[in-house]
């Protein structure tokens, strides 16, 4: 099939009223935005990877689904329509599944993490709108359970080399962890930054914090 023949099947597939998979605007919208213009007449068979991973995701957005989930939609496509990949939001709520924590980090808003099958994070993490997810290294040994009884602390798990990873409570800011720490007896505090920037530092922190559990 060429591609335009494949976009108007699946949108006879999604049940799209056969006067609007008819019209070209339908897919010509969903050519545009994944990358596809003037290859309508090209085969499927001969396009590359990368290609076909745009085609996937025109046919998944033709009749402007709700919810779109997405495995490794990134793989084979350039930096252009990464960036247009993170555009999907605005029409849809996006689950996204991938092994490559850069594009993660890059695309979603809430990241959830599997080990082994099992949920070990499904924290915010990088947003917008400030963290509420902290590291801290304190002096040895960290009392991960003093820090814990914090009144700012909503939850605290110990890290490698003396770190704690810190979650505050919704209506509790930065200033008011410092400030707690440093008054408490006992925890001597060496390090304090965001946990924002790294979403690879923070996948292998909570898989070792897995296995030792």
């Amino acid at each position: 099939m060429r591609i335009d023949e494949y976009l108007r099947f699946c949108a006879r597939l999604h049940r799209v009223p056969r006067a609007k998979a008819a019209d070209a605007d339908v897919v010509a919208q969903a050519k545009s935005r994944c990358g596809l213009d003037n290859l309508g007449r090209r085969p499927i068979a001969k396009l590359s990877k990368g290609y076909r991973q745009k085609l996937g995701i025109a046919q998944a957005i033709l009749y402007q689904p709700r919810l779109l989930i997405l495995d490794e939609p990134m793989e084979g496509l350039d930096p252009v329509r990464v960036r247009q990949i993170r555009a999907l939001e605005r029409d849809s709520g996006v689950i996204f599944s991938s092994r490559l924590l850069p594009d993660v980090q890059v695309v979603c808003d809430q990241v959830a993490i599997l080990h082994q099958g099992r949920l070990v994070s499904g924290d915010q993490l990088a947003t917008d709108r400030g963290t509420l997810i902290w590291r801290l290294r304190l002096a040895p040994p960290a009392d991960c359970a003093a820090v814990g009884a914090l009144d700012c602390v909503a939850q605290a798990s110990p890290l490698q080399q003396e770190q704690l990873r810190v979650v505050l409570k919704p209506d509790q800011g930065p200033e008011d962890l410092a400030r707690q720490v440093v008054a408490a007896a006992g925890l001597g505090l060496r390090e304090f930054t965001a946990e924002r920037s790294d979403l690879e530092r923070v996948f292998f922190d909570l898989i070792w914090a897995e296995e030792r559990a």
